[in-house]
């Protein structure tokens, strides 16, 4: 049984969750503005860039040319720290928006100094590089006018529509590799994945040594699992631009997934040192550290990414909340868990990590390594409360993402101790329907049939649990939940 419980801990350590004690946020002095049409707010400067200045008022964001607008007083408060990555993503797509506007007007001049203004402020966006490499070549004449038009005209669509803009643009010039690494990536967004690596053979056909095609291929390679094949695709991206940012943390986030630790480590700093804004080298080296239990050095880059970009805040929450688990500061725990669902109410990986830290809670024995007593914590009132709640959320998980496995799993797990059995064999059947292969779903419905005292169905469950280990390696954190993308 002690397995079962671990695995659940494996579960929520691979849910990306971690947390520390909150730092007690201490007052600083923001600023009163008057703004152009006479009224005064007040909030913090969280960028000047090329004229502009945007404030954070009371988490609500005004954008004013700097000439426009007057500092009339101080005043003291207590203030969220200033999140200037956001501001600057903020001028570069207006930026880029602008040049793609005159780009489908074959204003190509115009269109490059607008991409070359957005990179100034975000100079690592590959889309906005791909957009200035485009223009530049159809104003020196390697890509004709109307296959440029046809390429910015894709930019506004997806889909169906965007692989017959970039068809047309094929037709007209079928030497020019981007766009066969353009129609790969959507091809890969819509699952077909032969179509995708065709393309990007046809771009290494017309450049050996093309760099997108690298980065574009080896992502869909870790995608298919085949990840030697992924860093060595990572791997020649960066040895023909070195000080490329994403290449690093995408090989990084390969060499995490094989477990190499250390090399992983070395990728994100890497990425880190060139790029000190970049929200995801940070996540994925806390990860790093994580697993290799620097659990300090981890809590500090979460914090970075607090302060530096708010639309990773979530996930950092959720990390923050697992770290707490495992120095088994629960209350830390489920108050970073809260903060993180209430930044993303989508955000099922936290619901699930609360569930589990809700199961423990208040009772003394959980600060232990033994979990044997969780046997008859629902026998407890305040146990059987905690365990409500902690089926409560992964329901609520369930909800969200319906195929998101760990919640059944969890969920599962909660019914078994409660001995709601039946209820927790169907969660079981309900992952092996989808993974029949997948041992670990076997061994826990073992588990429910041995509380339930039904010994032959528990050992066959056991078996067939072995049956699969031996035979092939399935590791959990191949399962993930969809990623959902809202507003």
């Amino acid at each position: 049984m002690k397995r079962v419980t671990y695995l659940l801990i494996f579960i929520l350590i691979l849910t990306f969750s971690s947390c520390t004690t909150q730092k007690e946020k201490k007052p600083d002095v923001a600023k009163k503005f008057r703004l152009p049409d006479g009224s005064v707010i007040q909030g913090e400067v969280i960028g000047e860039v090329y004229g502009y200045t945007q404030i954070d008022s009371k988490g609500r964001l005004f954008t004013y040319k700097s000439d426009q607008i007057e500092v009339v007083g101080d005043v003291t408060r207590v203030g969220s720290r200033p999140r200037i990555k956001e501001y600057f993503e903020w001028v570069a797509f207006n930026h880029w928006k602008n040049g793609v506007a005159q780009a489908v007007k074959a204003e190509f001049e115009a269109a490059k100094a607008e991409f070359q203004e957005a990179l100034k402020v975000d100079p690592f966006n590959e889309s906005i590089e791909i957009c200035l490499s485009i223009v530049e070549d159809a104003i020196e004449g390697r890509i004709s006018e109307e296959a440029a038009v046809q390429v910015f005209k894709s930019e506004g669509t997806w889909g169906n529509e965007a692989i017959e803009q970039l068809n047309q643009a094929i037709a007209l010039m079928p030497d020019y590799e981007q766009l066969y690494i353009s129609r790969g990536n959507i091809y890969v967004v819509g699952g077909k994945v032969e179509e995708a690596f065709s393309d990007f053979g046809k771009a290494f056909t017309i450049n050996p040594d093309s760099f997108r095609a690298y980065l574009s291929r080896g992502l869909v390679y870790k995608m298919n699992g085949q990840l030697d094949e992924a860093i060595s695709d990572y791997t020649n991206a960066l040895r023909i631009e070195p000080v490329y940012p994403i290449a690093y943390v995408n090989r990084a986030n390969v060499y995490y997934e094989k477990g190499l630790f250390e090399e992983a480590l070395f990728d994100y700093t890497k990425a880190i040192e060139i790029d000190p804004r970049h929200a995801g080298a940070y996540l994925g080296r806390a990860l790093a550290y994580i697993s290799q239990n620097k659990l300090d050095e981890a809590v500090l880059d979460l914090y970075k990414i607090i302060e530096i970009n708010s639309n990773y805040s979530s996930k950092a929450y959720s990390t923050l909340g697992g770290v707490a688990f495992l120095r088994r500061q629960f209350d830390e725990a489920i108050a970073n868990y809260t903060k993180a669902i209430e930044l993303n109410s989508f955000d099922s990986k936290s619901y699930v990590g609360r569930a589990l830290v809700f199961s423990l809670k208040g009772v003394p024995e959980a600060q232990s390594e033994d979990f044997s007593f969780m046997d008859d914590f629902a026998s407890d009132e305040k146990g059987n409360l905690l365990l409500n709640q902690g089926i409560s959320d992964c329901s609520q998980a369930v909800e969200i993402h319906s195929d998101f496995f760990y919640a059944y799993l969890m969920r599962a797990f909660l019914y078994g101790l409660k001995k709601e059995f039946e209820k927790g064999i169907s969660d079981c059947n309900a992952v092996i329907e989808k993974l029949p292969e997948y041992p670990d779903a076997f061994n826990l419905r073992a588990f429910i049939y041995y509380k339930k005292e039904d010994y032959e169905k528990a050992l066959n469950d056991v078996n067939k649990s072995i049956e699969l280990i031996i035979n092939q390696r399935v590791i959990i954190h191949h399962i993930s939940a969809p990623k959902v993308h809202h507003s």
